[in-house]
């Protein structure tokens, strides 16, 4: 019964938007339909878990994404307070989409918080 609640939450979730069919972002550009990203015009190639985790960060796009909604939302209620394997991800992913890496601009990090996908 928990896990049905848990997806009946995200699919209803107030602050989920419908994700456009395509975003276009600091050089980067995802097509959601196509499951593909370009950066700066090369296609880059994904992980399913990169997908997914930019997949939720894109499709809430200028809102902060708390660090245990989007490990609930990505790898289940259970990884809720594994906020590790969320920060190496997250370094993983911003290793392909970023220009620097050490200087992100896509996503920012809300210290003990979460991260947001800038517009």
């Amino acid at each position: 019964m928990a896990r049905i609640e848990a997806i009946r939450r995200r699919l209803n979730s107030p602050e989920r938007k419908t994700a456009p069919k395509e975003l276009n972002v600091h050089g980067l550009t995802i097509n959601f339909d196509e499951r593909r990203i370009f950066v700066r015009g090369k296609e880059e190639k994904l992980t399913r878990i990169e997908w997914l985790l930019l997949n939720e960060m894109a499709g809430n796009a200028g809102h902060l994404m708390v660090y245990y909604d989007l490990l609930a939302r990505v790898w289940g209620p259970e990884y809720r307070d594994d906020v590790q394997i969320l920060r190496t991800w997250v370094s993983r992913l911003r290793q392909k989409i970023e220009v620097d890496p050490s200087k992100p601009t896509i996503i920012s990090t809300v210290p003990k918080t979460g991260y947001i996908f800038n517009k």
